[in-house]
């Protein structure tokens, strides 16, 4: 009789080697692909989102929506957007963890703002929820000029100089916040409806960057480090980031 034809326990050991080690090699490359791919539909959002903020200006005479004033109204934008766009999906960043904060209380970087309840009286507010915000120093001040602030810091129209360097729209934890140069990185789990409103931008959406549409309509993809460089307010000061002596953990692990 011949012998029986079939693998050693040593062959197949060698054999469950090697394919765990193929596994562990492709699996990071197959998740970075995957998350490239969501990066290119949130890249995509923010090209519509430049669309919509065009289409806006172009019926309104070239200016800009509502500045954000402490009011009942809340960030307006919410609220002239929706004849502007035809589906939620392009308010959602395609990493969106499927948790918003006012239900789950989740402060994190993937998570979206909203649900806001049915029953909000802000405009625009009602059932929203999202993953992005727009700058609040961006908007024209026909509701007054808002408290602590000058004229200077508000960029009421599009087509300004310098205009690839102001941040118009972008990944968020709110729907908008006045950004200061004197903000400091914080914990990504901490406060966003704190006075340090760049938490609320921040955020480690994207391997260490967010997306962002800016006053000219460009979109590029920004390094979080690289948010103070950009020029949020007239007054902005694109310098001071020189004077952050010491970067979160968090950050420079990124």
């Amino acid at each position: 009789m011949g012998k029986k034809k079939g693998f050693t326990l040593i062959e197949l050991l060698v054999v469950i080697s090697i394919i765990a080690l193929l596994v562990s090699i492709l699996m990071p490359a197959l998740s970075k692909a995957r998350h490239l791919g969501k990066n290119v539909v949130c890249m995509s959002n923010m090209k519509q989102w430049g669309a919509v903020f065009a289409l806006y200006c172009e019926d309104n005479d070239g200016r800009l929506f509502s500045a954000w004033k402490s009011s009942g109204e809340g960030h307006v934008w919410l609220s002239f957007a929706e004849k502007y766009w035809d589906t939620e999906e392009i308010l959602l960043c395609p990493e969106w963890n499927g948790r918003t904060q006012i239900q789950n209380a989740d402060f994190g970087s993937r998570s979206a703002w909203g649900v806001f309840p049915d029953a909000d009286v802000r405009l625009g507010y009602a059932n929203r929820k999202g993953c992005y915000g727009a700058n609040s120093w961006v908007g024209r001040l026909d509701r007054g000029l808002p408290k602590n602030t000058v004229k200077s810091d508000y960029w009421q129209y599009m087509g300004v100089k310098g205009g690839n360097r102001v941040p118009l729209f972008m990944d968020a934890r709110w729907p908008g916040g006045r950004v200061r140069d004197t903000d400091l990185p914080e914990d990504p789990l901490g406060n966003y409806q704190g006075s340090n409103a760049m938490q609320r931008y921040a955020v480690n959406r994207h391997y260490g960057h967010i997306n962002a549409t800016f006053l000219d309509y460009s979109v590029r993809s920004v390094g979080l480090k690289d948010m103070w460089k950009l020029k949020w307010n007239g007054n902005f000061n694109v310098h001071a980031y020189k004077d952050i002596t010491a970067w979160p953990e968090w950050m420079n692990k990124l």
